[in-house]
């Protein structure tokens, strides 16, 4: 019986340096900080809190922060000499959509199709990229989301 061989594959480890590029963990924590502002905007959104009470100066104050910090670490990959050419093209254009500060459906829809090519690209050949480059989409489609929802007419 301890002869039989095991029905699970093993799969290989990747490599411990794609995991922990000094270019992907900025432009995740630059994606963590975009979750962070979108989210802030649609939680002030949907309480619509008032900007002058606490509640509505916290939110504004957290969405305020997070989007500075979305675009300095964009800035910062986009600078990065050594990071991957995909990472700095895909943070490039979405620092002009962050820096917009609202940015229409159109531009986003473009960005998004434009981080879907780039992540497709890297499919193959880098797996990690390929993720990383795809959640920023999914990203920018939740972005676009928001937009288009926070445009709609409110029951009162």
């Amino acid at each position: 019986m301890a002869d039989t061989p095991s029905s699970t594959p093993h799969p290989a480890a990747e490599p411990l340096n794609a995991l922990i590029s000094s270019d992907k963990l900025a432009f995740r924590a630059a994606l963590d900080q975009l979750f962070v502002a979108l989210r802030a905007d649609w939680l002030l959104y949907e309480t619509r809190a008032d900007l002058n009470s606490e509640p509505g100066m916290e939110l504004g104050d957290t969405a305020a922060s997070a989007w500075s910090l979305a675009s300095a670490g964009l800035r910062a990959v986009r600078d990065m000499r050594a990071a991957h050419p995909d990472l700095r093209t895909a943070a490039g254009q979405m620092l002009r959509a962050v820096e917009d500060g609202m940015p229409n459906q159109s531009d986003l829809l473009q960005l998004s199709g434009a981080l879907f090519d780039l992540a497709r690209s890297q499919k193959a050949a880098a797996p990690d990229l390929h993720a990383l480059l795809m959640e920023a989409q999914a990203l920018i489609e939740a972005w676009r989301g928001n937009l288009a929802l926070m445009g709609l007419p409110r029951a009162a």
